[in-house]
């Protein structure tokens, strides 16, 4: 593949349906060793390839995924992959109550990727609904 016209829609389905599998392998070839993850439930952006991996461990961890993709779409190292995340929570971790545990969840999330000129992602961020998150598992004050 050509590096200045990859289908970046391609490598952002790639990367997610190795998330969604837990192929680490797969995840792991995919992102630059300094990528970047930024996501709404975090304290802090998380850095650094194995840093990412370990993150995306303890969301399998906490709970039982059922993403569904809606569309993809990008342009110059950019993909954008719009879908809905169902699941249960299976473990109170992440400072999730343990009321919480066996409550069901569908919220929406975006996730927008950017790529280096070997087609590894150098920063990923997400934009989820957390706030609806939150309410249907019991934890919105």
């Amino acid at each position: 593949m050509d590096k200045r016209t990859a289908d970046w829609p391609a490598l952002a389905r790639s990367f997610l349906r190795g998330v969604w599998g837990s192929d680490w392998e797969l995840c792991r070839a995919m992102l630059a060793e300094r990528a970047v993850y930024e996501d709404p439930l975090l304290d802090a952006p998380v850095t650094g390839r194995e840093s990412i991996i370990e993150t995306f461990k303890l969301c399998h961890a906490w709970g039982r995924l059922d993403p569904s993709l809606k569309g993809v779409f990008g342009c110059s190292r950019m993909a954008a992959a719009e879908f809905r995340v169902r699941g249960t929570v299976i473990a109170a971790l992440l400072d999730l109550p343990q009321s919480a545990v066996g409550k069901s969840f569908d919220f929406a999330e975006c996730d927008i990727f950017e790529f280096d000129e070997q087609n590894r992602i150098v920063r990923m961020t997400i934009y989820a609904d957390v706030v609806s998150f939150m309410k249907q598992i019991g934890a919105a004050g």
